[in-house]
């Protein structure tokens, strides 16, 4: 079975209907021990410093594996498209999958149809590998559940799980089984009083050691944001239905009515902004903030940026431990 790479979600399920496996390339780039060395890889081949490491991480990732086709998510990353073109000249077909931008539901199902016309299958295909992947994403659902209600899933596990399911570890057969056992043996173990309950916002950390940290300072993260959305929980009725409630690609408006209605279900004392260096949506910080403000969503945000894969600096623990402190003192 061929592998295609992804930059970003997007529909696998047209990909896993066609007869590929899928590989998020963000995922083989950061769990990867010789991800540092991915980077100056890119950047001798001509990725300048100030670029996104994660698109660099991509780039070599796809490379490393000997990935022969790659699909870009399109509107999601501004870097993409020019990663597409470099990739392109190294060999690799690409694809491409376009969100519309603003969020638009009839142009999302044009844009579906071509795509599922690009891989030659139907959307009835699609849908029927739906309802399989939807059966893993229940039980996700239910991992997100025991995260936040009775806190028998660590934020790090529920990080963990939820953007496995990017790509469902490119097996999803193996991987149900996988979430299936885990959750087994998490609904078995003791419920647990949570003294600061954290929301974490923004792309998935870069960073290894952030949620064992959090949970050295007796707090930890009961609502990954875009790890949550990447695992498309709950499931939606259609896969028109799923790909246009995936707020990721849209505006902000449209992401932040999750976030509220997420922010309040699992009240939470803090947030967490995590930005990536050289990424535009540093700038959503602003964003968050004044949508916090208007919907009187009194909650403190620290906003924490890295760069290259590592382990918290010394600064990074001093300001976090600093936020949990002044949380735990408005309690």
């Amino acid at each position: 079975m061929e592998t295609i790479g992804i930059t970003g979600t997007l529909p696998i399920e047209v990909l896993y209907a066609a007869g590929l496996c899928v590989a998020d390339l963000n995922n083989l780039f950061v769990v990867s021990p010789d991800a540092h060395q991915g980077i100056e890889y890119a950047e001798r081949d001509g990725f300048p410093k100030t670029y996104c490491p994660w698109i660099k991480g991509i780039y070599w990732a796809t490379l490393k594996n000997g990935i022969k086709q790659v699909v870009i998510a399109g509107s999601d990353c501004a870097h993409s498209r020019v990663l597409g073109e470099i990739l392109q000249f190294r060999g690799v077909k690409i694809h491409r999958f376009d969100y519309p931008y603003p969020a638009d539901k009839d142009a999302l199902s044009r844009e579906f149809k071509r795509f599922c016309d690009e891989f030659g299958v139907s959307l009835i295909a699609c849908e029927k590998m739906k309802k399989r992947l939807d059966e893993t994403r229940k039980l996700l659902q239910r991992l997100d559940e025991l995260t936040y209600t009775t806190h028998q899933v660590r934020g790090e596990e529920n990080h963990q799980f939820l953007l496995a399911a990017s790509d469902f570890c490119q097996d999803p057969d193996a991987y149900h089984r996988k979430v299936a056992n885990f959750l087994s043996e998490a609904e078995h173990r003791p419920t647990k009083n949570l003294d600061i309950r954290i929301a974490y916002l923004g792309v998935p950390p870069i960073i290894s050691d952030l949620y064992r940290f959090l949970e050295s300072l007796g707090a930890d993260v009961v609502f990954n944001e875009m790890q949550r959305q990447f695992a498309m929980i709950p499931p939606s009725d259609n896969l028109i239905e799923q790909y246009f409630r995936f707020t990721y690609p849209y505006e902000f408006e449209h992401r932040f009515k999750d976030i509220e209605t997420q922010c309040r279900l699992r009240k939470i004392d803090g947030i967490i902004h995590y930005t990536q260096s050289f990424c535009f949506r540093q700038a959503h910080t602003i964003l968050l903030k004044e949508s916090l403000k208007k919907a009187r969503l009194e909650i403190p945000v620290l906003v924490l940026e890295a760069d290259l894969p590592s382990p918290l600096s010394a600064q990074q623990k001093t300001r976090l431990e600093a936020f949990i402190e002044m949380l735990r003192f408005n309690k």
